[in-house]
């Protein structure tokens, strides 16, 4: 590699800077190739044009780079400028790392310029340098843009930095898609802008304000009295802009939102050209399906909607509020994407970076990058689940080595954790012993050294170690011990007057989640697939955890194709009517979490997958 670690020189780098970056280059070439790696996200372009983007989703110890070919250049001088807008925050999608730029110019194989302390720099001052305003815990900040003056701060050679060098990033960049439709309802003191559907992309301005003036552009996914909730609980879903007079034009794809609603307050009434955003997706081969009947048609092209809203550097729980990576929601939209994408680097890419995440007590964090940490349990038996079904989907059974070593000590962790009766215990914070939002099985969120942990045994992760560790045993031709667990189940969580298992040893209540979980690791008998099927005095499974129950009821009997396919017509079917363009993280929507439901969750896409495996979506 001929690229070096940059930055530009300052005695102290605070959270939330941007910094600019100069390279000028000769090229003989038709088009070049390009690749950067930063901290934290970056954008690229060559003769103005943007060609590159990222979040730079890593670790300070995994740096990644990305990569793209075919760009187009002049023959002669050329000029590659690069914004780097550093996090230094640490949150559920960023673990804190010094700031730092590395990128090389390719001309086929061969190095033609590269960052060195040569590389020309400044700070870049139109951004709001330090403003550290929050949008939520998990997306990190927001951004004010001051578009009334040209930076005209010297660029001055850079330095070097020591930080690890980085590899590829084994997936394609992101491709903007053009302007959302807009359409634009005005009011005295504020523009409405109806985007038309759920979208996720970067915000795009072209207005004129006959003054300078600041203005605040909320954003949203429904509206509440005929208007977006910019501030809900914590939460702020704004952004800022300092308007010239005259013609405003800002496009920059730093910081990605997701709405259906964007709201533009003002002082003075502007002149909009547009305001809205760019889409921008993970470029995947959608297959073609046929489809007859028009229901499930319609829920089918939502489910796909919904996954693709939630694929940018790495698969997102949700765009709007978190855009966090999840092992747990990572393993369905992983397995949906398998029936509704020819591509899958995506998904061992998403893997490989998951697998970096492994803490000193031997289980994964909660997500990947993250340095705000309250590990779920659960979750990463999830992910020896996505690496197995990942081999079993499209053959490359190298990533059972590649994941061996973070997979092997999963299990091992839980094994070392058996208490005396044969079962796994929850875990005293930090860990989080969360599996669904439903009564019994959210967990009880602990703080470190507040009160004594109470201990308890939960069917879940039981359920759900016995099931996930045979399916390694057979995919990877390891021989864990299964058996142990498996029994204690039966003899400790199991009511035979009910004949269903307990929710947890200590509790009172039945899951239809457990239940299923129990019969998917080999517990199962028709009766027991029955009352999961009626979930009659059991708690509702939610729409992350519809997958196991399902499984497990086509487990049992392939009679229980109409429940499924019934099951999603009426859960479905419920938001479509609402006008839903992308399904909710729960079915209460956005009135779930105190008015924080998301409504585009990629764990909910669950119609796309069985549609196709059933029959109803059939391959064109």
């Amino acid at each position: 590699m001929n690229g070096e670690w940059i930055y530009i020189n300052e005695a102290e780098h605070k959270n939330d800077s941007y910094a600019e970056f100069i390279q000028r280059f000769d090229s003989g070439a038709d088009n070049i190739t390009l690749r950067v790696a930063s901290d934290s996200f970056f954008v690229a372009r060559i003769n103005g044009e943007v060609v590159l983007f990222s979040g730079c989703a890593d670790y300070p110890h995994y740096k990644l780079y990305d990569e793209i070919s075919g760009i187009k250049t002049n023959l002669g001088e050329n000029e590659l400028h690069i914004t780097v807008w550093y996090h230094g925050l640490t949150t559920q999608t960023y673990l804190h790392s010094d700031p730092g730029l590395w990128f090389e110019i390719l001309d086929g194989d061969a190095v033609i310029s590269a960052s060195s302390t040569d590389t020309l720099g400044r700070r870049d001052l139109n951004f709001k340098n330090g403003a550290c305003k929050i949008i939520t815990n998990q997306l990190g900040y927001s951004f004010y843009y001051d578009n009334t003056f040209e930076n005209s701060a010297e660029y001055v050679k850079t330095v070097s930095i020591n930080k690890t060098l980085p590899t590829k990033r084994q997936q394609k960049p992101l491709v903007l898609d053009g302007r959302a439709n807009a359409k634009y309802t005005y009011f005295s003191d504020h523009i409405l802008v109806d985007l038309g559907r759920e979208s996720a992309g970067y915000p795009d301005l072209d207005f004129i304000s006959p003054a300078e003036q600041e203005l605040v552009f909320s954003f949203g996914e429904h509206l509440e009295t005929g208007k977006v909730l910019r501030k809900v609980g914590g939460r702020d879903f704004s952004f800022e802009f300092k308007a010239k007079a005259g013609e405003n034009k800002f496009f920059c794809p730093l910081r990605r939102i997701a709405c259906r609603y964007i709201e533009v307050y003002f002082k003075i009434p502007i002149d909009v050209n547009y305001i809205g955003i760019q889409e921008v997706y993970y470029p995947v081969t959608e297959k073609e399906k046929r489809i007859s009947d028009p229901l499930l048609r319609k829920i089918y092209d939502v489910s796909v909607r919904t996954l693709r809203l939630c694929m940018h550097e790495h698969y997102e729980d949700c765009p709007w509020r978190e855009q966090a990576l999840y092992a747990l929601d990572s393993r369905n939209q992983m397995l949906f994407g398998y029936h509704t994408f020819k591509e899958t680097e995506y998904q061992r890419s998403n893997l490989l970076l998951i697998n970096q995440g492994i803490l000193p007590g031997g289980l994964l964090s909660i997500c990947f990058p993250a340095g705000d940490n309250v590990p779920i349990p659960f979750f990463s038996l999830a992910f020896i689940l996505e690496v197995c079904e990942y081999a079993k989907n499209t053959g490359d059974y190298s990533i059972i080595k590649d994941t061996e070593k973070t997979v092997k000590t999963i299990i091992n962790t839980f094994s070392s954790k058996i208490g005396e009766n044969g079962l796994i215990p929850t875990l005293p914070a930090p860990y989080w012993n969360f599996y669904e939002w439903s009564e019994g099985n959210d967990g009880k969120l602990e703080e470190v050294g507040v009160k004594p942990h109470l201990v308890d045994y939960d069917l879940i992760i039981n359920a759900m170690f016995v099931w996930v560790v045979g399916i390694y045993n057979e995919t990877a031709g390891t021989s864990y011990d299964i058996e142990g667990v498996k029994s204690a189940i039966e003899k400790n969580l199991y009511c035979k007057d009910r004949g269903l298992y307990k929710i947890s040893v200590n509790g009172t209540l039945f899951g239809q989640l457990g239940n299923s979980l129990a019969i998917l690791a080999g517990l199962a008998t028709p009766l027991l697939a029955a009352k999961v099927a009626a979930a009659d005095g059991l708690t509702p499974a939610t729409l992350s955890m519809k997958p196991f129950v399902y499984d497990a009821l086509l487990k049992v009997d392939s009679k229980y194709k109409d429940f499924v396919i019934s099951d999603i017509k009426n859960v479905y079917s419920k938001m479509i009517d609402h006008g839903a363009t992308s399904f909710w993280e729960t079915e209460l929507g956005w009135e779930d979490f105190d008015h924080a439901g998301s409504l585009c969750h990629g764990w909910s896409a669950s119609p796309a997958y069985y549609l196709s495996i059933l029959g109803y979506a059939e391959d064109v």
